[in-house]
């Protein structure tokens, strides 16, 4: 719940950065509204950990773009999978954004993205 004016304005802030795809700004807002807004884990490290997600899948991107110029509805190329092994810090940040801490992680993972698209609409 968002408790002054300045953490709903910079939670505004956070969701035009959300939609834009600028998660270079994601930290710096998450630290703002933290501090303007310190019960609220729940966003900060949701947002953190998709900017997370966008620098591991940037940053592992093999592909360009000329390998999809020919996909049709009918043969599409797919981009490669991303080491399972990367992703440990985003599990952890949504982990802690949920506050669970005692189911397997199979249910953690479940959780989270659910918990992940839930956030996005």
């Amino acid at each position: 719940m968002v408790s002054t004016n300045k953490a709903t304005v910079i939670a505004k802030e956070i969701e035009t950065a959300r939609c834009k795809g600028n998660w270079q700004a994601i930290p710096e807002l998450a630290r703002r509204y933290k501090k303007h807004n310190p019960n609220d884990i729940v966003l900060e490290q949701t947002i953190l950990a998709e900017a997370n997600l966008d620098n591991i899948i940037q940053s592992n991107r093999t592909e360009s773009k000329k390998e999809f110029a020919q996909d049709s509805p009918n043969s599409i190329n797919l981009t490669a999978r991303v080491d399972p092994g990367l992703m440990k810090s985003v599990q952890q940040q949504l982990t802690v954004a949920m506050g669970d801490k005692g189911s397997t992680s199979e249910i953690q993972l479940h959780k989270q993205v659910k918990f992940l698209f839930k956030n996005k609409q």
